[in-house]
């Protein structure tokens, strides 16, 4: 939604707000951006890069329940990137570990990216921004993402060139009343 919901509704529905940022980069600053030469990305659609990206989602948690809604999602998503060559799941790869991923894809002559995400210990050292080089690279078209209000990387895209250019607020149903 735009447009924000009152605090009635949210409490009476149980409801999560989160404010997400759509950021845009209006001039391509893309060839100034630091990457890593040691970082190699590889698409998604190679079965083996697949299971990387699968082995390395799920291990973000512990709980089961957890791991098998991320195992489905995935397999959906990676299914999807299969039969539309503008949608690609990517992954990083630093001395043959997998250090991050993101999806990116491509229409109406704009590109998205979303689902950025780099291991702690890859941080600071350009994955991320290689990350996102090779979407520039691939994709043609205005570059843009979004990223939680509160999110820290948010400084980082602004050094990319990335300007804020609309809000919008995502809400999710909490069970059990989150505002007692």
């Amino acid at each position: 939604s735009r447009k924000r919901l009152s605090n009635e509704l949210i409490v009476c529905f149980g409801l999560k707000e989160e404010k997400q940022l759509l950021m845009a980069q209006l001039t391509d600053r893309s060839a100034a951006w630091k990457t890593n030469p040691s970082v190699q990305i590889k698409d998604c659609r190679s079965t083996a890069v697949a299971d990387d990206l699968m082995v390395a989602c799920v291990s973000l948690t512990e709980d089961p329940n957890r791991q098998r809604w991320i195992r489905h999602t995935m397999e959906e998503a990676l299914e999807a990137a299969r039969r539309h060559p503008n949608y690609q799941w990517l992954v990083a790869y630093e001395g043959g570990q997998v250090i991050g991923r993101c999806y990116a894809f491509a229409d109406c002559g704009c590109v998205q990216m979303e689902d950025l995400w780099v291991t702690p210990h890859a941080r600071q050292r350009h994955a991320a921004t290689t990350l996102m080089k090779y979407v520039r690279d691939h994709f043609d078209g205005l570059f843009f993402l979004h990223t939680e209000a509160e999110d820290s990387v948010k400084s980082m895209y602004g050094k990319l060139g990335f300007e804020i250019v609309d809000e919008v607020y995502e809400y999710s149903k909490v069970w059990g009343n989150p505002h007692e």
